[in-house]
């Protein structure tokens, strides 16, 4: 079995499960813009002429001055949180707090026995495929009642050079209720590619609020895919917020398996320098009476580049279906890029389905009318883009969160100025 060449240091894998997800990969190769979920992020021009090693476990959580600064930010910011902390992939209990839930790792031998990636359909995502081929656990959480802490997932890499393939699955019982925080940082400021895969079932009358920070080094590759099955009356709400990394693809599928299953998805994105973001969300009604909503707005400045790709499938039996997208971005600079392709594909007569885009630069009659009640231009700027941000952030409950990225995005910003 011959594996691509940024994997060469790698091992083929030996279980028949994962075997047969490498096969599965290895038919269909590195995605490009040939497949049209992919039409904007190119896998073999990413990972050309790279190659990784493989991540062995570790405890230890070496980090440069201003990457331990960033990890301990976010400890003290969530204090409060019941703590699953996963170093290089792999879950390490003795730095996590799991009080209130159910946390195994399952080898891959056994993710079919707990149901691990029958959400995830490996032909529509070979990327997917690779991450079950290559994984070597998978955390398995369970929720089974009212989380009055929010549950704080902790994603740390610190190993250069490698190739890391974590991997989770959180099950909402029926009724129960939580509020999930996802980190990815990392210890130090080396290359390094990052795949991670999360399985999201709710059931019945369960409730998942989910806050994803994402503020990695300007040197790493990220590619994210979250898949979410809601049943009957679930609901299930997302904001996703990414202030750094080089290059991210953050992929979220989300089905409505059940009738009154809703969904929000949010996201807020500030991008610089030569930072390359691919939101792409796909969102299927395949029962009757089903809500969605998406909002996406960012702030794009000089040669960065981001794109948005927002589908929303509408099933014949998904009568009553409301579902709407809107995406907004701001561009600082002549030389960034901002791509939008919304797509509504309706197969019901009955529903309430809309989308819509803007991109433009900075209002300057609203700079101008700052201007003259005595207020600096680059302060007039930095208050204008801090306001057009807190239409996402406004809604966020938990106090903790908002407080953590009000004044991350508001430093960003000013070191965007």
């Amino acid at each position: 079995m011959n594996l691509p060449n940024f994997l060469k240091n790698f091992s083929p894998p030996s279980n028949p499960y994962q075997l047969r997800a490498m096969k599965s990969f290895l038919e269909r190769g590195l995605p490009t813009r040939a497949l049209e979920h992919w039409h904007y992020t190119d896998m073999r021009r990413v990972l050309r002429n790279c190659t990784y090693e493989k991540c062995l476990p570790t405890r230890e959580i070496p980090a440069t001055p201003d990457r331990l600064e960033s990890l301990n930010d976010n400890r003290t910011a969530f204090e409060d949180a019941i703590e699953i902390v996963i170093v290089n992939g792999h879950y390490v209990a003795t730095d996590s707090n799991v009080k209130g839930v159910a946390v195994r790792t399952v080898i891959p031998t056994e993710n079919i026995k707990y149901g691990i990636g029958g959400l995830v359909d490996t032909n529509i995502s070979p990327m997917a495929a690779l991450n079950a081929a290559l994984q070597e656990q998978t955390t398995h959480i369970t929720i089974d009642s009212f989380l009055a802490s929010p549950l704080h997932i902790s994603f740390i890499n610190t190993k250069a050079d490698t190739a890391v393939f974590p991997r989770v699955f959180i099950h909402v019982l029926a009724g129960a209720r939580a509020t999930l925080i996802e980190s990815h940082e990392n210890a130090d400021v080396n290359h390094r590619f990052v795949h991670s895969v999360s399985e999201i079932l709710i059931e019945d009358r369960a409730h998942l609020t989910h806050y994803k920070i994402e503020r990695e080094a300007s040197v790493v590759k990220n590619i994210f895919h979250t898949q979410v099955k809601v049943l009957a009356s679930g609901h299930y709400a997302r904001l996703s917020t990414f202030l750094g990394g080089g290059m991210s693809r953050d992929e979220v599928r989300i089905a409505l398996d059940g009738t009154e299953a809703n969904t929000t998805v949010k996201g807020l994105f500030l991008t610089r320098d030569k930072q390359f973001l691919d939101n792409t969300v796909f969102i299927a009604h395949n029962r009757p009476n089903c809500t969605s909503k998406q909002l996406f707005k960012g702030i794009v400045n000089h040669d960065s580049k981001t794109h948005f790709q927002g589908k929303i499938l509408v099933d014949k039996v998904a009568q009553k279906t409301d579902g709407y997208q809107i995406h907004r971005a701001i561009m600082l600079s002549g030389n960034c890029e901002v791509c939008v392709k919304p797509e509504l594909e309706i197969y019901a007569d009955d529903v309430k389905c809309s989308h819509g885009s803007t991109a433009g630069q900075l209002d300057q009659q609203q700079v101008f009318y700052l201007l003259t009640r005595g207020i600096e231009k680059q302060m007039a700027k930095r208050l204008l883009l801090r306001a057009f941000c807190l239409e996402v952030l406004s809604d966020i409950e938990h106090a903790s969160v908002k407080d953590h990225l009000m004044a991350r995005v508001s430093r960003v910003i000013r070191e965007n100025l």
